[in-house]
C-alpha cells in the first residue's frame, strides 16, 4: 500500500513539473507610477518592469489599469520582445475634477494563463 502512495506522490509531483514548465509565467520586478503625489494631474504616468519566465516568448501581455473611485479604467498591449530592458511606459488619463484625497491603484499584468496583481497609490492634494 505504501508503495502504490509513494508511486502515485511521485508521478502527481512530475505532471505538474511537466505543466509548469509549459505555462506562462511573468515575473513583475517593477511598477511605479511617475510622481505619484500631485496638487493637480491630468494624466499619470506608469512605468512598468516584467521579465518573461516562461519556456517560449509571450508577445500577448495585457497591462490593465483601474481606478474603481474616479472611473479610471485603461489597457495596453505588450510584446516583451519588444520592450529595451524589459521596461515600459505608459500613460492613463486621469479626470479633471477629482477630489484631493488617496487613490488605491489596481494594476493587473497578464498573459493567457498568468496574472500578477501589483497595487499602488496616487495622492491628489
Amino acid at each position: 500500500m505504501k508503495k502504490i502512495f509513494v508511486l502515485v506522490l511521485i508521478l502527481v509531483l512530475l505532471s505538474s513539473l511537466v505543466s509548469a514548465s509549459t505555462r506562462d509565467v511573468i515575473e513583475v520586478d517593477g511598477l511605479r507610477i511617475v510622481d505619484e503625489t500631485s496638487t493637480s494631474i491630468t494624466r499619470m504616468e506608469v512605468i512598468v518592469s516584467m521579465n518573461d519566465l516562461s519556456d517560449y516568448d509571450l508577445d500577448n501581455v495585457m497591462v490593465t489599469t483601474m481606478i474603481p473611485e474616479i472611473n479610471v479604467f485603461h489597457k495596453i498591449r505588450i510584446n516583451l520582445e519588444d520592450l529595451d530592458e524589459n521596461r515600459k511606459s505608459f500613460y492613463v488619463d486621469i479626470p479633471r475634477d477629482i477630489s484631493k484625497g488617496e487613490y488605491p491603484v489596481r494594476f493587473m499584468v497578464s498573459s493567457d494563463d498568468t496574472k500578477r496583481i501589483k497595487y499602488r497609490y496616487l495622492v491628489v492634494y
